[in-house]
């Protein structure tokens, strides 16, 4: 574990290797970025196949699962779209309008690879320097992040540091926080622990936890249009067991008849079954399967009270699916977990929406062809940062503004003067 004398002095050293950044031209350091997102999406590549071979020790997930993950997730993650990214965020005409501070320190937080290594690339298209503190169920993904850039280009690796350290230590952590600029990413808890650490004048840039929700049309939807919803959607569910920000915990099915509701959760179960033997669950702490056992208990009681709560489950605890008689909220275990609220009318959206709002990040569309994009501005207007089809939650673009932020702006000074 880092001290705060060894973090204080990589911040040093970080300092004074940056200075190699303010030498190089920007296509120079966008084109080697380029080529570490691209050895990235290469399943053959070194850093792929190490990502691959770690990852599921150190996040639990299953090694199938996470093959998987990274195919979809790093899919659209190609050079090309980040030089697009970089044109349409920093760029005026010709005129490059935005630099980075000094150093920025980066916490990164969850088992999802994807957002970690953008979260160290980013900076240095802006010319920082990156302190990193890698995730705890997730300490491979950074080191392989370093070691893929100095293959490619040694001096840009040299601008970043990674750093592990105990986040319970005051020292450690004030010295962590010392740089002009830091982002951050965590639940409400830990954001309000960082934030502690800093002063008015520097700069954050903070990511909170948010959950995302699929729409379903079932007054639009045959049986085989259900069965290809279910099955697209499982995918959503099953990659990364349900644990990213992306991942919906609930499904919403707007109309039809309580035989149509039956019947796509009748799919849905036998689409997660089928994705439990592609890309197995991974393991799930002890209390995490108690809770999930409980949540089956209390819908089965409601069902036997007399609702038309249903629930279709694994015998273990893989996976679940709880049909409910009603719209009310209830807390969601996760981990291949899904409820299934039944709306009565598309009217009942917006006060859906109402609710959801603070913490809304992704929706999934299934059907709704008529007024489509007067639905999805309503969905955007509501907060929601992602709208996309069935099967493709877990496949955001390179530049999808997480949590509604410009991903280089919000890092970079305008001239001489901060963003905002």
């Amino acid at each position: 574990m880092s001290s705060a004398t060894n973090i204080t002095c990589e911040i040093e050293r970080l300092e004074k290797v940056r200075g190699h950044l303010r030498e190089r031209s920007d296509s120079e350091i966008i084109d080697a970025l380029a080529n570490v997102l691209e050895a990235f999406r290469d399943a053959n590549s070194t850093c792929r196949k190490q990502l691959e071979a770690k990852l599921p020790a150190a996040s639990g997930f299953a090694p199938a699962t996470v093959a998987a993950g990274l195919e979809l997730g790093f899919e659209p993650w190609t050079g090309s779209a980040l030089e697009r990214l970089v044109a349409d965020e920093l760029t005026l005409g010709s005129s490059k309008v935005a630099q980075g501070y000094p150093v920025t320190s980066v916490l990164l937080a969850g088992s999802i690879p994807m957002p970690s290594v953008l979260s160290l690339l980013l900076p240095l298209v802006l010319r920082s320097a990156v302190l990193c503190k890698p995730a705890s169920r997730d300490p491979v993904t950074a080191s392989l992040v370093v070691d893929t850039l100095r293959e490619i280009d040694p001096l840009l690796a040299d601008c970043i540091g990674v750093v592990p350290f105990d986040k319970q230590d005051p020292a450690v952590n004030r010295a962590f926080y010392t740089p002009a600029c830091v982002v951050a990413t965590g639940s409400d808890e830990t954001i309000a622990q960082v934030d502690r650490y800093l002063s008015p004048e520097q700069r954050r840039v903070y990511y909170r936890h948010r959950l995302s929700i699929a729409l379903i049309d079932l007054d639009h939807s045959g049986a085989a249009t259900i069965d290809d919803h279910a099955r697209d959607l499982a995918i959503d569910i099953a990659l990364w067991d349900q644990l990213g920000c992306l991942s919906p915990v609930s499904f919403y099915l707007v109309g039809g008849a309580e035989g149509d509701r039956e019947k796509f959760a009748e799919s849905l179960g036998e689409a997660l079954a089928g994705a439990q033997e592609r890309w197995p669950r991974g393991a799930i702490p002890s209390e995490t399967a108690a809770w999930i056992a409980r949540e089956r208990t209390e819908a089965e009681m409601r069902s036997a009270l007399g609702d038309s709560t249903r629930v279709i489950a694994s015998t273990g605890t893989e996976w679940t699916v709880v049909l409910e008689g009603d719209t009310q909220l209830r807390s969601a275990p996760l981990n291949r977990f899904i409820r299934l609220i039944p709306m009565v009318q598309r009217e009942m959206i917006p006060e859906m929406l109402e609710t959801l709002a603070p913490y809304l990040a992704g929706v999934a569309l299934a059907g709704f062809e008529q007024n489509r994009e007067a639905l999805i501005q309503q969905l955007f207007a509501a907060g929601a940062s992602r709208v996309c089809a069935p099967g493709r939650a877990q496949a955001p673009p390179l530049d999808w503004r997480r949590d509604n932020q410009p991903l280089l702006l919000g890092m970079a000074m305008l001239g001489n003067r901060e963003t905002r």
